[in-house]
């Protein structure tokens, strides 16, 4: 039978000291083999070299990791290299995806009808569809203006501009798109006599919550249809009826909600408006079942504190009509 004893508490003392000392003496005189096999001490690889040889080799080093952290391009240098490679004028136009690019390429989008504002997008192998640029014409000078956190193609519409009566820019775009979705962006851009142009949008989330005080929504089980009220001024007025029985497709699940559905709106310019669909949420599903759209205008409001947006004046809009 074997027995376990634990060493006495001297013993362990002496051989953790034992270590430490030889742990010292190691990497104060590390040791390498020769040929012969006889230790000696490793010389100190600078101790015969001058502090400039030193330094020098030290620059060298940093200059290499400094060049290994550049290796990666930024959007802004793809950017500037196709526009210095590609002049304005033969930018290509994107009509259509069926021969899709490759390399750098810079794209003609938009512009509005003055020319004073032109909207470019760019190709490149690094970051594909990403990127845009706003060129800004002044007395004859452009003025570009770099969009690096937007992709100006996802499959789906292109992005278009409007100007303002004011001189500003309005800019939409398909943000996403895919099964019962597509979201469109709508921005603002204040214009300065520098040539620069400072960005605003109008968020989802500023728009559920004007929606919310401008219009409510009932349901008439018995008639199966939405009946949608007006709030604006302090009113509750019956405004609009949206059946819905042939929208559900025989489907008999419980409708749980009606809402405005943010995940399908689209802008409209002239007038400056967003549609938004209505839809019913039934138990078991993901995705609303849409019975119709909702149309509010849009008043762009400039003060000492920025831009802010306005929803107002709601009305109904049918087969891409408006009906007030």
């Amino acid at each position: 039978m074997l027995t376990y004893r634990k060493p006495a508490f001297w013993i362990i003392i002496f051989i953790v000291l034992l270590m430490a000392a030889l742990l010292v003496f190691f990497i104060i005189n590390p040791i390498k083999n020769t040929a012969d096999g006889q230790g000696m001490k490793e010389e100190n690889p600078t101790e015969n070299m001058s502090s400039a040889d030193v330094s020098s080799d030290y620059a060298n080093d940093e200059q290499d990791k400094t060049s290994d952290k550049n290796t990666t391009v930024t959007l802004t240098e793809v950017m500037d290299r196709i526009l210095e490679a590609t002049p304005l004028e033969e930018a290509k136009t994107l009509t259509s995806t069926a021969d899709l690019p490759t390399g750098d390429q810079l794209y003609f989008l938009d512009a509005t009808e003055n020319g004073k504002y032109v909207l470019y997008g760019f190709h490149s192998d690094e970051y594909g569809y990403s990127g845009m640029m706003i060129n800004y014409v002044i007395d004859g000078e452009d003025n570009w203006n770099y969009l690096e956190d937007i992709t100006h193609w996802i499959g789906y519409e292109f992005p278009t501009i409007a100007e303002t009566e004011d001189g500003g820019l309005l800019m939409q775009y398909c943000f996403a798109g895919g099964t019962g979705t597509h979201i469109d962006k709508l921005f603002f851009f204040k214009a300065y006599e520098t040539g620069t142009l400072e960005r605003f949008e109008l968020t989802g989330e500023d728009m559920l919550a004007q929606t919310e005080k401008l219009v409510s929504f009932e349901l008439n089980k018995d008639k199966e249809e939405v009946q949608v009220y007006d709030l604006e001024n302090g009113k509750k007025e019956l405004f609009a009826l949206m059946p819905y029985a042939d929208d559900l497709n025989g489907r008999t699940e419980e409708i749980q909600g009606i809402r405005c559905c943010f995940e399908q709106t689209g802008f409209l310019f002239e007038p400056l408006m967003v549609k938004v669909a209505v839809g019913l949420e039934q138990e078991g599903s993901v995705i609303p079942v849409y019975v119709d759209e909702l149309a509010f205008r849009i008043r762009i409001v400039e003060n000492e504190e920025g831009v802010s947006f306005e929803l107002y004046d709601v009305s109904t809009y049918h087969m891409g009509g408006i009906e007030e």
